[in-house]
């Protein structure tokens, strides 16, 4: 039994310290490739627990071997781990004052139930049955804790070195204070004891607490900033495509002119021939240029309103929407230049009449599909006014716009939140609302006169 009793003091050592030094590397970030870095943390174990173990030969517990346990994963992490030091001095106390947290609650408890803890710590640290339960019990918690965080303890590294240091701080206070409140579990009296469990309860829960905290608000910034990010590649990546879109709009509006101005010219060439062939009564030739001659070419009237971003996403559109067979209305008082960025008039405006039209285009009757424009300055103010038919109220369950696109593998909410930023980031303001049959979006932005 005795060799068994080593075999399970060498197993648990092994498995602390692959948790420990895979923490430790998780928090502050691999160097290697997964291969590599595999090989070199079961290296790292084995001489770490090489090093815990002769520690532990010669004292059996002491306050001072997780020290020395800190300084041997520090150094270890210089090699695994490509952070910077506070981060890797943070993680290493984190990591140890979690794992002896459970340790010692673990031992408190199972020596309240069989006695008081000072009694049993003999017990404990030497090798036998109820030491053995103890080991496991206390390592299969640490591995349970480990595979409900493992994915989650990079994110601390996107930590500002402030908030490193102050996590530091109260990482190496908790764990004093968790040493010096255990002392007096071992070393005083029943009273102490239930109060220093207590204690030590409630600066586990807090630490837990303030932890999962930081996750939380880490996991929700890094959401907020990759949304940022692609809102802000997909408005400049618009604007360009807009900006192209209306270069070629106005080539083939400069074709359109030099092919009006040949068709008046043929008009009259026709005029001409029509007088000839009536003067030899030829009724066949007169039909035919008659025909000719009512022959009518229908005008594209484009937006010119003095600002070349609005230009372009209304001309633009307005070919979409004559594509998808929806009337499309305009009225554009734009004329007087301002602080609001291209990129960001492109994405409200574009944003807006994408959101019309689509809705339209779920209009089976398309006599009733109809898109409104209506942009005006006045004191300071841009107004962005969009309205469009719908097939139904989009307000229908309580007050949450519905989405009504199918297309799963698109990111939808991402075109009217881009929207809220940008009002936000000018002062203004965004309302939706449903009103006799039309969904209306309105967005006021504050700008000041260039």
């Amino acid at each position: 039994m005795e060799i068994f009793y080593k075999l399970i003091e060498v197993t648990v050592t092994l498995i602390e310290d692959a948790i420990i030094i895979s923490s430790v590397v998780a928090i502050s970030g691999r160097r290697y490739a997964i291969k590599k870095h595999i090989l070199c943390v079961l290296a790292a174990v084995a001489a770490m627990s090489l090093a815990v173990s002769g520690l532990n030969r010669i004292e059996m517990f002491s306050f001072i071997t997780p020290i020395l346990g800190m300084l041997i994963v520090l150094l270890i992490s210089r090699f695994l781990s490509s952070g910077a030091l506070l981060l890797r001095a943070t993680a290493c106390v984190t990591v140890y004052f979690v794992i002896q947290s459970i340790d010692y609650i673990l031992f408190i408890g199972m020596g309240l139930l069989h006695g008081t803890p000072n009694e049993m710590f003999s017990t404990f640290m030497s090798p036998g049955p109820l030491r053995s339960i103890y080991l496991l019990l206390n390592k299969a918690t640490d591995i349970i804790v480990f595979i409900s965080l493992h994915k989650e303890l990079h994110k601390l590294s996107s930590l500002r070195n402030s908030l490193q240091g102050l996590l530091f701080g109260a990482s190496l206070l908790s764990y004093c204070s968790m040493q010096y409140l255990f002392s007096i579990v071992l070393y005083g009296d029943y009273v102490s004891l239930q109060i220093a469990s207590i204690i030590s309860f409630f600066f586990l829960l807090c630490f837990m607490s303030v932890v999962i905290f930081a996750l939380l608000s880490v996991t929700k910034l890094e959401k907020r900033r990759s949304d940022n990010e692609i809102l802000q590649r997909t408005n400049e990546m618009m604007e360009q495509n807009y900006q192209r879109m209306h270069e070629d709009v106005r080539v083939d509006t400069v074709k359109m002119h030099q092919n009006a101005r040949l068709l008046h010219d043929f008009h009259h060439h026709s005029a001409a021939i029509r007088e000839l062939a009536a003067q030899k009564k030829t009724d066949e030739i007169i039909d035919y240029i008659d025909s000719m001659l009512s022959t009518s070419y229908e005008a594209i009237e484009f937006c010119n309103c003095g600002c070349d971003i609005i230009n372009a996403v209304i001309n633009c559109k307005a070919l979409e929407a004559r594509s998808s067979h929806i009337e499309f209305q305009y009225h554009v008082d734009f004329h007087e230049p301002t602080n609001l960025k291209p990129v960001d008039i492109c994405a409200v405006l574009a944003n807006q009449i994408e959101n019309a039209l689509e809705a339209c285009e779920k209009i089976e009757d398309p006599d009733k599909r109809i898109v409104r424009v209506e942009i005006r300055q006045r004191n300071g103010f841009a107004l962005f006014k969009v309205m469009n038919t719908v097939r139904e109220n989009p307000f229908r369950y309580e007050d949450k716009l519905l989405t009504t696109k199918t297309d799963t593998s698109r990111m939808h909410g991402l075109g009217l939140k881009n929207i809220s930023d940008i009002a936000r980031k000018y002062s203004g303001s965004m309302q939706t609302k449903y009103q006799d049959g039309m969904f209306i979006s309105t967005v006021l932005l504050c700008f000041s006169p260039e």
